[in-house]
């Protein structure tokens, strides 16, 4: 028997002996990889990091090169480089603990505070609306009992959220231990990045040919370039649209400006469906202040958004995602069912990639069989 078939064959009976036992110990499976990555989670937050932080860190190390132009001097351009690239995370980090986030909590406290007369306010224009239509409120519908009960409950909800901050934070220290051990490794990462690279190279070439370590090479670098550009450029723009949204509402005196912000600035870290997902609540909040505000700031956010999508997004974000929209929206439905709000995020760049590398490969193919058939 050819000895390139009894190859094959043994191949092709260790990887189906594989999948069978994954099958029927996948939870199992599941249990020791949950496990494994709950023990390497700093490495992964550093590895992180490094990532998104690595763009801009070449940006800033090219203006210190430019001031120290020996060879010499380039291990110096780089580590000043990362405290500079550090102080300005801190900066931005110390800005919202002290800035925004003691008036988002006063925000929510005076939005709760005024429920009752907030409550007043749109129970006045349900009546109308339902007037208007001929609809006995109290008789037809159990609408405003309803109603009253849930906005009513609004402020011992918020003071059991209050009473559980307590138990949340201490949840939270062990994340926090993570996030700073990955912080330490991401900086270990990013001063050796480029002996790491070397070293990665070289193993590339020791195990595989020539060919296939260029392959790899290629999708390691693709996988790098497309996470930090397409996360960097998101949190950006969401940025933008968070203060112009801001500075929109302040000028227009719009209620809750620092609320609303901060909900539409997170919310558009999704891309597609988010600045609809941040707009129902922002809305519900100035319907519940005054209707006219809630119809004002719905013509103004469909404006802001407008600008965003048309001249912000392709400009901040530019081609980094390289998808046509049904594949973007796929990628955000599966990303968020599988993982949450963070599926969501990090769906997009990873359906990129394997949109870029089932795009390339269709193309080698159809090249090949053009060259076979010339």
């Amino acid at each position: 028997m050819d000895k390139k078939l009894i190859k094959t064959l043994l191949l092709f009976i260790f990887f189906a002996t594989i999948i069978v036992f994954a099958i029927f110990n996948i939870q199992t499976i599941m249990r020791w990889v949950i496990n494994l990555i709950v023990i390497v989670r700093p490495v992964i937050i550093g590895i992180a990091i490094a990532i998104i932080l690595n763009n801009p860190l070449c940006t800033i190390e090219r203006m210190f090169r430019k001031l120290f132009k020996k060879d010499k001097f380039k291990k110096l351009a780089r580590i000043l480089a990362i405290v500079c690239i550090y102080l300005l995370l801190i900066l931005i980090i110390v800005a919202l603990l002290w800035i925004i986030i003691p008036q988002l909590v006063q925000s929510t406290k005076q939005f709760v505070g005024n429920i009752e007369k907030y409550y007043a306010n749109f129970d006045d224009v349900i009546r109308k609306v339902f007037s208007w239509f001929k609809i006995d409120l109290e008789n037809d519908l159990d609408l405003q009992s309803k109603l009253q009960s849930g906005i009513r409950n609004i402020p011992s909800v918020y003071d059991n959220f209050l009473e559980k901050g307590l138990n949340i934070a201490k949840a939270t220290l062990g994340t926090l231990a993570e996030i700073f051990i990955g912080i330490v490794i991401s900086i270990y990462i990013l001063v050796d990045k480029t002996k790491i690279k070397a070293q990665i190279i070289k193993i590339l070439a020791a195990m595989f040919s020539k060919r296939t370590s260029k392959k790899i090479k290629f999708v390691l670098n693709l996988i790098i370039n497309t996470f930090s550009n397409f996360i960097n450029g998101q949190m950006l723009e969401s940025a933008i649209l968070g203060i112009l949204c801001f500075v929109g509402m302040l000028i227009f005196g719009f209620k809750y400006a620092i609320l609303i912000s901060v909900i539409m600035a997170i919310t558009n870290l999704i891309p597609m469906i988010g600045p609809i997902i941040g707009v129902v609540p922002s809305t519900i909040i100035l319907l519940l202040v005054s209707p006219s505000q809630a119809l004002w700031f719905l013509v103004f956010i469909i404006i802001l958004q407008q600008l965003e999508a048309n001249l912000i997004y392709p400009r901040v974000v530019g081609s980094s995602v390289g998808l046509p929209p049904l594949w973007i929206l796929i990628a955000v439905i599966v990303g968020g069912n599988a993982f949450g709000f963070l599926g969501m995020v990090i769906g997009i760049p990873t359906m990129s990639i394997i949109y870029v590398l089932i795009k390339n490969a269709v193309n080698d193919k159809i090249l090949a069989k053009n060259i076979t058939e010339l």
